[in-house]
């Protein structure tokens, strides 16, 4: 994919890497693993009757070991949203780049 949005722009996959970051503080994949976490979030959310490996292919995972990894990555709960959690009420979930973390 990276390949294809080069050579569309006539520039080298590390051009076009280097003016994404800058542009939108975040590599390609990093924002494309944002946007899966985002939509497993939504399908959460949603009381999805899914288990959580169909969770994740639907939302563009290739697998459920990629899932988890990059979910754990890209989450954070918040310590109140998490005991009502724990208590199996709705709460928000935020996602975040840790490189955007300080």
């Amino acid at each position: 994919m990276l390949r294809d949005f080069s050579k569309l722009l006539l520039i080298s996959q590390k051009s076009f890497i280097q003016k994404f970051r800058k542009h939108y503080f975040l590599t390609p994949s990093e924002y494309l693993n944002l946007y899966k976490v985002n939509k497993a979030v939504i399908l959460l959310q949603n009381n999805s009757p899914e288990r959580l490996t169909d969770i994740g292919l639907n939302a563009g995972f290739y697998d459920q070991s990629h899932f988890i990894r990059v979910f754990k990555n890209s989450v954070v709960i918040l310590q109140k949203n998490f005991q009502n959690l724990e208590q199996g009420k709705f709460c928000t979930i935020l996602t975040v780049s840790k490189d955007l973390i300080l």
